[in-house]
C-alpha cells in the first residue's frame, strides 16, 4: 500500500524469498521462480534508489542466486550461469569496497565457487 516506504518493500521482498523457498522445497519450482522473480524485482527498485545501500546490493545478489538455483533445476544452465555472474558481480563489488567484511569476502568466495561448478557441469 506505500511503496515509497522502503523498509516495508524489503520486508516483502524477504517474505517473497521465504515463500519461495518453501515452493522450492516442495517442488514448485514454477512457483518458486515467481515468488523469487517478485523478490528481485523489489530488489532491483531497491538498489538502484540508493546504491551505497550495502545492504540492499547484498540483498539483490541473494535474488540473483536463487534465481539461479531455480533456473538450474528447471533445466535453464544458460541462464543460472547468467543469474549467478550477476550475483557475483555484485558480491565482488561489495567485497572489492569492504575488503575487511568477512560476510562479504565469504559470500564472493561462495556464490563464484558455485559458479564455477555450474560452469562445469555445463553441456
Amino acid at each position: 500500500q506505500d511503496p515509497e516506504n522502503t523498509g516495508w518493500q524489503r520486508d516483502l521482498s524477504v517474505g517473497h524469498d521465504r515463500i519461495g523457498d518453501v515452493l522450492r522445497a516442495q517442488g514448485d519450482l514454477t512457483g518458486a521462480a515467481k515468488s523469487y522473480g517478485a523478490s528481485l524485482e523489489i530488489r532491483k527498485r531497491l538498489s538502484a534508489r540508493d546504491l551505497d545501500n550495502t545492504g540492499w546490493q547484498r540483498d539483490l545478489s541473494v535474488s540473483h542466486e536463487k534465481i539461479g538455483e531455480v533456473l538450474w533445476a528447471q533445466g535453464d544452465q544458460t541462464g543460472a550461469i547468467q543469474a549467478y555472474e550477476q550475483s557475483a558481480s555484485i558480491a565482488q563489488s561489495l567485497a572489492d569496497r569492504f575488503p575487511d567484511h568477512p560476510q562479504f569476502v565469504s559470500e564472493v568466495v561462495g556464490v563464484k565457487q558455485r559458479l564455477e561448478a555450474l560452469r562445469m557441469m555445463a553441456p
